[in-house]
């Protein structure tokens, strides 16, 4: 976990360099990385509302003057942080709307719960920001 609480693969997530921004300006790399801890927060917070893992697998952190809490479950640490670089890198390229996420019973396989966000990225900001997909992003994108 880093500094943020967030897995430490969508902290190291490498992101285009480019020339700084006027101080007061929000550009889409940071929007993005914002939009995506905030993601990752979300994530954490259904799971442990909804009682999907027990309480003891998630500890509180102050974030955004609140008290999240934060899943300290290696396995699922890896497997959110996997989840939050693709979509940082989906972000990035305006290559997504919504993300959903439901929750399925392990019995029937029915869904239990969805949640749908709507994502909207500003397209001159997009466009001003365009970032190509490199081939390593395109092969784990294809697994």
């Amino acid at each position: 976990m880093d500094k943020m609480g967030l897995p430490a693969s969508i902290s190291g997530v490498p992101t285009p360099t480019r020339a700084q921004a006027p101080a007061g300006v929000i550009t889409l790399r940071g929007s993005t990385e914002t939009v995506v801890e905030f993601f990752g927060f979300a994530i954490s917070s259904i799971l442990f509302q909804r009682g999907v893992f027990s309480p003891d697998r998630f500890s509180p952190m102050k974030k955004y003057g609140l008290s999240v809490l934060v899943a300290q479950d290696p396995d699922l640490q890896n497997y959110v942080g996997e989840v939050l670089v693709q979509l940082k890198g989906w972000m990035m390229r305006s290559q997504v709307k919504k993300v959903v996420m439901v929750i399925l019973s392990q019995a029937s396989n029915d869904t239990l719960e969805r949640w749908t966000f709507d994502v909207r990225v500003n397209t001159a900001a997009a466009a001003a920001e365009a970032v190509q997909q490199t081939q390593a992003e395109v092969a784990e994108c294809q697994k």
